[in-house]
């Protein structure tokens, strides 16, 4: 039996994923690389229409889709260029994914915050109404509405590892959980004083992350909505003004990025001239990161509404750590982020589903194999057995590692 490739040495941040960053104000959305360096692939301000990016996420076809404020639409690009694809509905113009059309008055919805379900379906937070509104995720037809809240509007919308719906309330500043088009209150109104859920985001240990639009903060909560608790404080960065006299910088959305760390934006102050977006980085214990910690991975005049990862072009299957090269610092890169959460396609994900997996391993052998001929690149694969050995021994340290943070975020109580 081969024996492991060693890991001696230090592992690699992930550097092949592209940041997205909607722009409420601006009506576009911005493309970073991973340091924050602006880079070619964003959408133009006004692209097909846009105005008033209010959500957005990349869909399991590697597209970029858009919720327009102000049309009450949702638009979609094409992941690599950010030009406006072709409409599935006859006759529309180019960039039009789908409409949110209302009965009463105004005519047309407010599109927020919009995620792709596991049933592949487009679900979409609506501003103008009480309710989650569901889309085919290929023809752009709207379906049954997924979640109807009796004071609304909705916010931040999330699957949680049970497949349930978890969606912010806006109206009770609480969080319901829906299954089969029923809701429960999941987090109850006001707990550890959210004031607006605006993103939601489950951490690795079944934790619930909410950004806080008012309250300024990241809150916790455990896996039944309770025992809440400060996960990070956003800092007032704005100048004071009568509109907003804290300076508060109203966290909007939330995602993980290539190693399984946090992505934060804000939108900053909303007046003219003293707007500041800003993106901020944060590790899984809620401190924030950069040189010096706290720096800003983006920092620029437009508010930012919403944020997703999306695969570099040049991006090569199997090459985790982004070097260019598929080798055994890449097997050394899926080993140590063996059960992360991370932006979807980035870092060591590379079957694609957001998990750092047992799949991911199989996709770098395979590309593995197809570099290298025979053994001479002095690369040992593990078997199958050597692995099934490996990811045990990853997932029994995760789970104490689980344990220890338990016991530390709860003052050594156990539960």
């Amino acid at each position: 039996m081969l024996a492991c490739v060693s890991i001696d040495f230090m592992v690699p941040e992930a550097t092949h994923a592209d940041l997205l960053a909607g722009s409420y104000a601006f009506g576009g959305v911005f493309r970073y690389d991973d340091d924050g360096n602006s880079i070619a692939g964003g959408i133009g301000f006004g692209s097909a229409g846009l105005a008033f990016a209010g959500g957005m996420t990349v869909g399991p076809d590697g597209n970029i889709y858009v919720s327009s404020q102000g049309t009450g639409e949702i638009l979609f690009y094409d992941g690599a260029t950010g030009t406006p694809l072709a409409s599935p509905h006859a006759g529309s113009r180019d960039g039009l994914f789908a409409t949110l059309a209302n009965a009463g008055d105004p005519p047309v919805g407010g599109p927020g915050p919009l995620r792709f379900g596991p049933d592949g379906k487009l679900y979409v937070s609506d501003f103008g109404g009480q309710s989650v509104r569901v889309f085919d995720g290929n023809t752009g037809s709207e379906e049954t509405v997924a979640a109807t809240l009796a004071t609304g509007p909705p916010g931040g919308i999330a699957f949680g590892p049970d497949g349930a719906l978890y969606v912010g309330d806006f109206g009770s500043a609480s969080v319901f959980r829906f299954e089969n088009g029923t809701g429960n209150f999941y987090v109850t109104p006001q707990s550890g004083g959210l004031l607006t859920a605006s993103s939601l985001l489950f951490l690795p240990d079944g934790h619930l992350l909410v950004a806080d639009l008012y309250g300024n903060h990241l809150l916790e909560y455990d896996e039944n909505g309770q025992n809440p608790s400060v996960f990070a404080t956003i800092p007032p960065m704005n100048t004071p003004t009568a509109e907003n006299p804290t300076g508060t910088n109203f966290p909007s959305d939330l995602a993980f990025d290539a190693d399984g760390n946090l992505v934060l934006a804000v939108l900053g102050a909303t007046n003219p001239p003293d707007n500041r977006g800003q993106i901020l980085r944060f590790d899984l214990d809620g401190n924030p990161l950069g040189d010096p910690p706290g720096t800003p991975v983006v920092d620029m005049q437009p508010t930012l509404s919403s944020i997703a990862w999306i695969k570099s072009a040049d991006a090569i299957v199997g090459d985790y750590d982004g070097d260019g090269n598929v080798d055994d610092v890449d097997y050394a890169k899926w080993k140590a982020d063996f059960g992360k959460r991370v932006a979807v396609g980035g870092g060591a994900d590379g079957n694609g589903n957001g998990i750092v997996d047992a799949g991911d391993y199989t996709v770098w052998r395979d590309a593995l194999s197809g570099v290298v001929v025979g053994s001479a690149s002095g690369v040992a694969v593990p078997e199958p057995a050597s692995i099934a050995l490996v990811i045990f021994g990853v997932a029994f340290t995760l789970g104490m590692r689980g344990r220890s943070n338990l016991y530390y975020r709860t003052g050594g109580q156990s539960s």
